[in-house]
């Protein structure tokens, strides 16, 4: 019975252990399956940023060049309509003031682009910074559910194992138990009938008085001990 008992704990484990690496490769599964949906999502909500970014940035420039073209176009207007006005007159002054205002006009598109284009850089990186920020962490937070998993799985296997070994243990140890106090109460049992035996007389001894009581003879003694030990 103790064969039928080891088998069947060990089965019982080996179905247990099955399941327990089924769950733990599903939960394995789920959670790759997790991040890496979120990771899409960051970078797909990234690359949505950065398309915003951009097209605000050209919208900008489009902006800032509409605007320095319309300041050219109206000072050059001007000029000409003074040209008209004054004829040959247009010189001298006239024209030193035109070039001055076309100065103007192209020094606050250059820093209005400048002031624009660092603006547009500077988001850009501190975007892409909060997009490898929180690709990290979630990395991270992936790493540690996959240890703790993995923890927790390899700790349940073990604790089922030694429970098997110590359940495999008491097994043997109640048989041997069994066994040896079989063996005691046959030999107490044989004593017994060895006894009754020889007090009846039917191995007769060599000795002089002849009551049949002793039994030194080597047949006699032979008989005792198979009696003794068994069949």
């Amino acid at each position: 019975h103790a064969g039928i008992d080891v088998g069947q704990l060990q089965s019982a484990w080996d179905l247990q252990s099955g399941q327990l690496g089924e769950a733990w490769g599903l939960r394995e599964e789920q959670l790759g399956e997790a991040w890496g949906l979120r990771g899409g999502q960051l970078g797909e909500a990234w690359e949505l940023q950065q398309g915003q970014l951009g097209e605000g940035w050209q919208q900008r420039r489009e902006g800032l060049g509409a605007e320095a073209g319309l300041g050219y176009r109206n000072i050059f207007g001007s000029g000409q309509q003074a040209r008209r006005k004054s004829g040959m007159a247009f010189a001298g002054g006239a024209e030193e003031m035109q070039r001055m205002q076309l100065q103007d006009v192209g020094g606050a598109y250059g820093r209005a682009f400048g002031l624009g284009k660092t603006a547009y850089e500077q988001a850009i990186a501190s975007g892409t910074m909060g997009y490898e920020q929180a690709m990290e962490t979630g990395e991270m937070g992936y790493q540690q559910a996959l240890e703790t998993g993995e923890l927790g799985y390899t700790q349940a296997l073990e604790t089922g194992e030694l429970g098997v070994q110590q359940a495999t243990t008491d097994i043997y140890q109640g048989l041997e138990s069994d066994i040896f106090g079989q063996r005691e109460s046959w030999e107490e049992q044989n004593r017994a009938t060895l006894n009754v035996l020889l007090g009846s007389g039917i191995w007769p001894g060599n000795n002089s008085s002849g009551n049949g009581s002793s039994c030194e003879d080597p047949g006699c003694l032979a008989a005792m001990q198979q009696c003794l030990d068994g069949p």
